[in-house]
Order: C-alpha cells, then structure tokens, then sequence
C-alpha cells in the first residue's frame, strides 16, 4: 500500500469519527448546527471523489472540480464560523449574511485550478484572524486555536494532483483543527437554546 491510499484512509476514519459524535450529540437543526454538517459533508465529499478517483469511476478533471469546490467551501465556512462565534446577538439577517462567504468562496474555488486554491485557504485564514483581532477580548481563545489551521496551509499550497498525500495530510491537519471550532460554535447554539427556554 502506497502512502496516497494510507493517508486516505486515516482521513477516510477520523471524518468518520468526528460525523458521528456530531450526529450522536446534535438535537436541533438551525444555521449554526447546518454550518457543522455542511463542513463534514464537504469533507466527505473529498474523501469520497478520492475514493472514486481510485477505483477508476470518476475523471481527473470532475473530481479537481469537487477538491476545488469542497475545499474552498471549507475555508469560507471557517470564516464564517469564526465571524459566528464574534456575533454576540445573533439575528436571522446576519446568519443568512455570513452563509454568503462559503457559497462566495466555493464559487471563486470552482474558477481557480488547483494550483491556487490554497492560496484562496491563506486569504480566508487572514481575514478569520483579522476578526479575531478586532474582537480580541470575546476571540482571545479561539483566535489562539487558529494557530494549528496554519499548519495545513502549506500542504493546500504545495498540492498537486500528482501527489495526493499532500492533500490528504493537510485535509487530515484542517479538519482535526477546525473540528476545535465546530465544537464552539455547537457549545454556542447550546446556550442559545438553553437562553430561550
């Protein structure tokens, strides 16, 4: 077994994992909870064009379009949940505000290649921790948890079709360190539901 396929399917499990103790421990559906799903549906995504690339049922040039789309869906969607956490009153207006920014950024990652999606990463990652400076005192912990998503930034950057352990180390790196935010913004919509009842 090469490294592409064992580095697969460690991604393959840990999105596995992490799926399921959102699907075991979530009650409720509303935007915060869609913008969880929506980050492991995209992962899924990924692993699964993979997984299909592999077994010779899909086209080079189809799954370099899911990679572009999924991925650029999940450096929005951190954006999007790090301006989530900064909101402190929480209106129907701004949730469907801040839903642009995936839909923005898997749109402008279906024109790039993939050669410049992980530049895409590093521009969404900037703006995720200009938010965390201008809400410094609400953001101080979580800004401190945007430090491990850099560590995957070079392997989006580097990436080549070529080469898919690049990809998959550096997909496996973003979700275990985002999966730090999901977790916020879950405990968040807890104490939403708990304010209202």
């Amino acid at each position: 077994m090469d490294i592409d396929k064992i580095s697969l399917i460690c991604l393959a499990l840990i999105n596995i994992i992490l799926s399921a103790k959102f699907f075991s421990k979530n009650k409720a559906w509303n935007g915060k909870t869609m913008s969880i799903l929506s980050g492991h549906i995209a992962a899924s995504a990924i692993v699964i064009g993979e997984i299909l690339l592999y077994l010779n049922k899909l086209n080079l040039a189809i799954f370099e379009m899911i990679l572009c789309f999924a991925l650029s869906w999940m450096f929005g969607l951190l954006t999007m949940q790090f301006s989530l956490l900064s909101i402190q009153e929480l209106t129907t207006k701004k949730l469907t505000t801040l839903w642009k920014t995936p839909v923005v950024a898997a749109l402008a990652g279906l024109m790039l290649k993939i050669n410049f999606v992980g530049y895409l990463g590093v521009g969404f990652t900037a703006i995720a921790f200009y938010v965390g400076y201008q809400n410094r005192t609400r953001l101080r912990y979580a800004t401190k948890k945007l430090f491990p998503v850099l560590l995957s930034l070079p392997f989006f950057v580097f990436m080549k079709l070529q080469n898919l352990w690049v990809l998959n180390i550096g997909l496996l790196i973003y979700v275990l360190a985002t999966n730090v935010f999901h977790n916020m913004i879950y405990a968040s919509n807890l104490l939403d539901e708990n304010e209202k009842a």
